[in-house]
């Protein structure tokens, strides 16, 4: 099939996407419910394979009859989840009755799909990395510790698959070699020993990536990034690829915009089924204008959430001009799929080399420190009747409460809360690694202020909990 199958699918898509699983949380038995509804289709073989270190069945998906073999395994890292969506998108068009019926039939004769979804459910639930035990599956390929290491083992024994997909979530921080675009998908091919030999498999995921390089910088030119290849002698990736399996690892980082990584979840699915049909008629073999060699390595820390450049901070009655690099951390919250942001201030100083996915130049305007509201909000009543458009226009960041508003680690109001006997002078400093909260005056006008790593310009409309706005303990 010729590549313009990839864009006809991106075309498509919304016949595909699982409307029901649209954020980047997402829970156990959201992925069971979906299993579980495509059972009985003939077409599919589900079979649990076995139980995570918390009990939790593991499953394995097949679709197909063909002699080469694709596997492909998703968020063996618990906070990954992208690939996992764009795995029930597959599902989704693989179950279809289409335009695309001609595709399908000739994919389940040529190619078999094997899918372990959510290789971590632990982690997954908890919203973390690492599985309970506390362990990086990903470096457990050779003493297998946990059991989720040992059943993908005995999938890669049992199948002894052609092809590997190791699908990831990176860092939004990174940026695709020395350029103003973040590295939005990033590859490897992983190598196999030290001497970072090609053999026959690497050769062949080279190629693969190459073929979906040359995709991609036609969709997203410029954000395509990829990892330095030294070996890795714990990794799965890497021994995998020893293994005899043509390994691909995919990453998903981060696109402007795409807070949830919809836009980059629609790209895994359309990138998937374009390499499977590529896989089924040796069309990534080709030559590519997009080789592999020639796509940028990522280059780690170049971005931040929110970039202010051309600021001017006065300390101890000296001013001088500065940026300021803020990130946003998720926080979990509780057992839910809630979270809130905590915002804290990156680094400071010089930031020309560096871009923000949300940039403000204050073109040296004054920065100050944020300040607490003088007034003591004594009830949850009173704070709602508060008019916070008067109190943000008057460069304040914080409002005192009493101490039995605080029952969460957020808020829904577009100012920090927080108990009197907590303020400490420190916190109300601009200084890295303390919070981003501060006013942008122009002369003695309120410009701009920054809540939280958040710009709030006088309006509470649309606050709620993911807006970032912390109580400060």
């Amino acid at each position: 099939m010729k590549k313009e199958f990839f864009f006809k699918l991106l075309d498509a898509y919304q016949r595909y996407h699982h409307s029901a699983i649209t954020t980047k949380r997402i829970k156990y038995e959201q992925i069971i419910s979906v299993i579980n509804n495509i059972t009985n289709n003939q077409r599919f073989c589900v079979e649990k394979v076995g139980y995570s270190f918390e009990e939790r069945e593991i499953f394995l998906i097949q679709w197909g009859q063909g002699d080469v073999r694709i596997l492909l395994w998703s968020q063996m890292h618990g906070d990954e989840s992208t690939a996992t969506r764009a795995m029930l998108d597959v599902w989704n068009f693989l179950i279809s009755d289409d335009d695309f019926n001609e595709i399908r039939n000739d994919l389940f004769k040529k190619v078999t799909l094997i899918f372990i979804p959510v290789l971590n459910p632990d982690g997954a639930n908890l919203f973390q990395r690492r599985t309970v035990q506390g362990i990086d599956i990903n470096r457990d390929a050779i003493k297998l510790q946990t059991p989720e290491a040992r059943i993908l083992k005995k999938v890669i024994d049992r199948f002894h698959p052609d092809f590997g997909f190791n699908m990831h979530d990176q860092s939004l921080y990174y940026s695709a070699g020395d350029s103003p675009f973040p590295a939005s998908i990033s590859f490897l091919a992983p190598a196999y020993n030290y001497a970072k030999e090609i053999n026959t498999q690497r050769e062949n995921a080279m190629a693969i990536i190459s073929y979906m390089n040359n995709l991609l910088q036609k969709i997203i030119p410029g954000h395509v990034g990829r990892y330095d290849d030294t070996f890795n002698p714990r990794a799965f990736g890497d021994n995998i690829q020893k293994w005899g399996t043509s390994t691909i690892l995919i990453e998903s980082g981060g696109y402007p915009g795409d807070g949830e990584k919809e836009y980059l979840r629609k790209l895994n699915f359309a990138l998937l089924l374009a390499s499977f049909d590529a896989i089924a008629h040796d069309a990534y073999r080709i030559s590519t204008n997009h080789p592999y060699d020639s796509i940028p390595y990522n280059i780690k820390d170049r971005f931040f959430d929110l970039l202010i450049r051309n600021a001017v901070i006065e300390i101890a009655g000296k001013e001088f001009k500065v940026d300021i690099g803020i990130n946003r951390e998720e926080e979990n919250y509780n057992d839910s799929n809630d979270f809130y942001f905590r915002s804290f201030i990156e680094d400071m100083g010089d930031m020309a080399l560096y871009y923000g996915y949300e940039e403000l130049d204050v073109n040296g305007m004054k920065v100050k420190a944020g300040k607490s509201y003088p007034y003591r909000f004594e009830t949850q009543e009173e704070l709602e009747r508060a008019d916070f458009d008067i109190i943000l226009k008057n460069g304040y960041t914080s409002v005192v409460v009493d101490d039995a508003i605080l029952t969460r680690p957020f808020c829904d109001y577009p100012v920090n809360l927080v108990h009197r006997r907590k303020v400490k002078s420190a916190d109300f400093k601009i200084i890295p690694e303390g919070p981003a909260d501060f006013i942008v005056m122009d002369e003695l006008v309120v410009k701009h202020i920054i809540v939280n790593g958040f710009v709030v310009n006088s309006s509470t409309a649309g606050f709620g909990v993911k807006n970032g706005l912390t109580y400060r303990y």
